[in-house]
């Protein structure tokens, strides 16, 4: 059974790795798109947020969610490492997510975004007030 175990994950990362590489002779890099939702806690759509993939340190793809808080984002590399997604919006604390992207498919990430609290100034009025 242990020998069983051993040989499908050595299949599986020998599949894994003969894809990637074939990927790169044929000259085609397989591609995945990444698309979902950005809503307050209340549920209802944040428009304008900027949704950011980064990858391979230096790379990224970006984009901004429509009226309905939906966005997408294509020609994103396929390969083993994971990718970064951040969402920013005025007013929200920023969302991070570490995904993986499937390839020439859509990958589905939503976000869910808190209010900033934003604190409010002492009164001479209220004691204790630091």
């Amino acid at each position: 059974m242990k020998y069983k175990i051993v040989a499908i994950c050595i299949t599986t990362l020998f599949l894994l790795l003969s894809f990637c590489v074939g990927s790169i002779e044929a000259g085609v890099e397989p591609v995945g798109t990444l698309c979902g939702y950005v809503w307050d806690e209340r549920d209802d759509p944040i428009v304008g947020a900027y949704v950011n993939v980064s990858f391979h340190v230096v790379e990224f793809r970006d984009g901004f969610t429509d009226i309905n808080g939906y966005y997408f984002i294509s020609d994103i590399p396929v390969c083993i490492c994971s990718k970064n997604v951040s969402v920013v919006s005025d007013g929200y604390k920023d969302q991070y997510k570490e995904i993986g992207i499937h390839p020439f498919d859509l990958t589905w990430c939503n976000f869910t975004l808190v209010k900033k609290c934003i604190p409010v100034p002492c009164s001479p009025l209220v004691k204790n007030c630091q």
